[in-house]
C-alpha cells in the first residue's frame, strides 16, 4: 500500500480509486469466503441505530453479513484496514477510531428496470428492456 500516494491524493480531491488496493490472494479468499459459506448467514440490511434501525427496502435492498474476527480471510483483512487506519491517521494527522466492515450481496428487485451493462464488443451503455427480469 502506498500510502504517501493514497495520502495526496485524499488531501488534494477527498478520495482515491486504487487499482489494485489489496494482494491477489487476499481477494480471492474474501470472494471465495462470500461465496462459499453457507448464505443463510446474509441477513438484510437495516438503516438506522439501536432501536431505530429498521429494514426498509427502498433505500437498501443488499443482504449482509458482519466480518468474522476469528475467521482468517477476515483477519487478514481487518489487519490491512488497521495498517491502514494507522498510517492514514499519522499521515494526515487524523482521528479515525473505528471502522466498520461487512459483506455485501446486491439484490435487484424484480420490477427494476433499467441497469448500465458494458458490451464487451462495443463498450457502450445500454438499457435493459422494458420487462426485463433482474441482472445480476
Amino acid at each position: 500500500m502506498d500510502i504517501a500516494e493514497i495520502s495526496k491524493q485524499l488531501e488534494h480531491t477527498g478520495y482515491i480509486v486504487l487499482a489494485k488496493p489489496l494482494v491477489d490472494k487476499l481477494l480471492a479468499d474474501l470472494f471465495k469466503r462470500c461465496h462459499d459459506d453457507d448464505p443463510t448467514r446474509f441477513h438484510a440490511a437495516q438503516v438506522g441505530r439501536g432501536v431505530a434501525k429498521k429494514q426498509i427496502s427502498s433505500i437498501r435492498s443488499d443482504v449482509i453479513d458482519w466480518l468474522n474476527p476469528t475467521d482468517s480471510t477476515d483477519q487478514a483483512y481487518l489487519a490491512c484496514m488497521e495498517e491502514l487506519r494507522l498510517r492514514l491517521n499519522a499521515s494526515l494527522y487524523l482521528g479515525l477510531f473505528d471502522y466498520e466492515c461487512h459483506y455485501a450481496k446486491l439484490s435487484y428487485p424484480r420490477q427494476s428496470r433499467g441497469f448500465i451493462s458494458i458490451s464487451p464488443s462495443k463498450g457502450q451503455k445500454r438499457d435493459a428492456p422494458k420487462g426485463a427480469g433482474s441482472h445480476a
